[in-house]
């Protein structure tokens, strides 16, 4: 069932699974419910890097299982989120890095849709919001990449 929601949140694709509320409706709720919070972290670089630290902390502990569907497009996310907190690259449209910046919340935030203590299932509420958020910004991130390649290479996440 897990591949399955993370499927439907990364294809897009808005069926029921078991009943079960759209999964692209879950990750929607999710990435407006970091987003709210992703405004607090933007009004300051440090806070705002502080945060991708601890996401990657997160991630690296949590290396296996779910987050491995994104976790190309969510270490891009962060370099993305970390180039534009230290205006090395701006040319990003806000809303990019409000949803950029939101899915980094959700990810950390020890309040979301699904608990992540839950074993097996606690982290796939906030695949489901990063995959979304990865299709949702698809194009500003192939730029992104673009110029990180034209600048040397990507950043560290």
């Amino acid at each position: 069932m897990a591949r399955l929601l993370i499927q439907e949140a990364c294809g897009g694709r808005t069926t029921k699974t078991g009943g079960a509320l759209e999964v692209t409706k879950i990750a929607q709720i999710g990435a407006g419910m970091g987003a709210r919070r992703a405004e607090r972290y933007l009004r300051s670089s440090e806070d705002t890097l502080r945060l991708l630290d601890a996401a990657v902390r997160k991630a690296e502990r949590k290396g296996r299982g779910p987050l491995e569907a994104v976790r190309d497009g969510f270490k891009a996310l962060i370099r993305l989120s970390r180039a534009y907190a230290t205006r090395r690259y701006t040319r990003v449209p806000w809303k990019t890095v409000l949803y950029s910046v939101g899915a980094v919340v959700y990810f950390v935030s020890l309040i979301d849709l699904v608990p992540d203590f839950i074993v097996g299932i606690g982290l796939i509420d906030d695949v489901a919001v990063i995959a979304w958020v990865l299709k949702s910004i698809n194009k500003d991130l192939e730029e992104f990449r673009e110029w990180e390649i034209e600048t040397g290479g990507p950043t560290s996440a």
